[in-house]
């Protein structure tokens, strides 16, 4: 009898297991310090982020860094609904420069990689630090 029910369970554990993400397959991409790793409602508002979300709708979002190294904008909405946006890697960096460069991170109006990839690493690195 333990055997049988064995072999009900077990193809039940393992479809269950294999719905259940990786913890590691996805990370939270920092833009900017400024925002931290969630960008909420007052915050779309400052840097003029989002348009494609109406600000009465909108809650908070962030970039998510998927285990493919796909970007993707998750935003909640202030019903609970998740919305979800892929982003190339040059769209993700055009937001965060205009985040940077509306925080007063990045002194040029030009976009300029070097100083945008600089801004976004001392940003994810000064997070992770204060996450320790």
């Amino acid at each position: 009898m333990k055997k049988l029910l064995l072999l009900f369970l077990l193809p039940a554990f393992h479809a269950s297991a294999q719905e259940t993400p990786a913890r590691d397959s996805v990370h939270i991409i920092v833009a900017s310090p400024a925002v931290g790793p969630v960008i909420d409602s007052a915050e779309k508002a400052q840097y003029g982020v989002f348009p494609f979300w109406r600000k009465e709708e909108f809650a908070a979002a962030q970039f998510i860094l998927q285990a493919d190294s796909s970007v993707v904008l998750r935003g909640t909405m202030k019903d609970g609904a998740v919305k979800t946006l892929p982003l190339t890697r040059r769209n993700f960096l055009e937001m965060a420069y205009v985040i940077n460069y509306r925080a007063g991170r990045i002194r040029t109006a030009q976009l300029s990689w070097i100083d945008l990839l600089g801004a976004v690493v001392v940003g994810a690195l000064n997070v992770a630090k204060e996450c320790d």
